[in-house]
């Protein structure tokens, strides 16, 4: 059997309704068997994919990589970029 939590992404602030949500975050992670990181082939900063990667990577747990927009031309150029990123870690 499986539940999927979703829980919310890489928000980045100190106080507030954010520093909440990235607070859930990394409980929601440390509560999890297993982590999936969605990835958007949308997702024009690599650096973002790059730090959903290694939150997943670097918690010590079995992880996965899901691709979105996979079917859009336009963006398929950038499959192959997320793909080795996904299989060096």
């Amino acid at each position: 059997q499986m539940i999927f939590v979703d829980a919310p992404g890489i928000i980045g602030a100190d106080h507030g309704l954010n520093a909440f949500l990235e607070k859930e975050a990394e409980e929601v992670m440390a509560d999890s068997d297993v982590l999936v990181a969605v990835l958007s082939l949308k997702e024009k900063e690599k650096t973002n994919i790059v730090k959903v990667l290694d939150m997943v990577s670097t918690k010590g747990k079995k992880w996965a990589a899901v691709v979105t927009h996979s079917d859009l031309q336009e963006y398929a150029r950038r499959l192959p970029i997320i793909e080795e990123m996904v299989t060096s870690r």
